[in-house]
């Protein structure tokens, strides 16, 4: 299966089940398919405003499939 093949059926399974999550955790949910590496601090930090600021629940569930990254990055995320 082709990466991109890969990222297509993760949407699609995220798009699934997003609205289950949703109303089980009563929060937020992002989905997040990458490495966590220094460079993309300033974007994680972006989404998460943005996120707050469209919708202030107190709760947030980040579900996260990484290959790997910096543990100096994933702390500061």
């Amino acid at each position: 299966m082709s990466v991109a093949s890969f990222a297509d059926v993760l949407l699609r399974e995220a798009r699934t089940h997003l609205d289950t999550l949703v109303k089980k955790f009563d929060a937020s949910v992002i989905f997040s398919y990458g490495l966590l590496v220094q460079p993309f601090i300033p974007m994680w930090r972006d989404v998460l405003e943005a996120e707050k600021k469209l919708d202030p629940r107190k709760r947030l569930v980040v579900v996260l499939h990484t290959p790997g990254g910096t543990a100096e990055a994933v702390e500061r995320i």
